[in-house]
């Protein structure tokens, strides 16, 4: 098991193995936060206007259910926690 200290980059590099390369650097994790008493570990994206919507939704897809298996099986203490997965698209300038 990981000690907590690695439980934010493990988060991260769970979400990121999940897109593609050529989408990873369109995607920032905006925050991470710990809910005890709701169970939750609370996962904001940014998602860059790049990315149409279709498309995140393919990637998208079945990872709340590997984040939170990959969590549960390498994190003692939040091995019961719900990761809640949310993406925000960042919207396209008009000038």
């Amino acid at each position: 098991m990981m000690p907590q200290e690695n439980l934010a980059k493990f988060i991260i590099e769970t979400i990121m193995e999940n897109f593609p390369d050529s989408m990873q650097s369109k995607i920032r994790v905006k925050s991470i936060s710990i809910d005890e008493d709701a169970g939750e570990i609370r996962i904001e994206l940014e998602v860059s206007a790049e990315i149409s919507a279709d498309t995140f939704a393919e990637k998208y897809f079945g990872l709340t259910r590997k984040t939170y298996s990959k969590i549960r099986d390498n994190f003692d203490s939040f091995g019961t926690y719900f990761p809640v997965i949310t993406p925000e698209f960042l919207q396209r300038s008009h000038a």
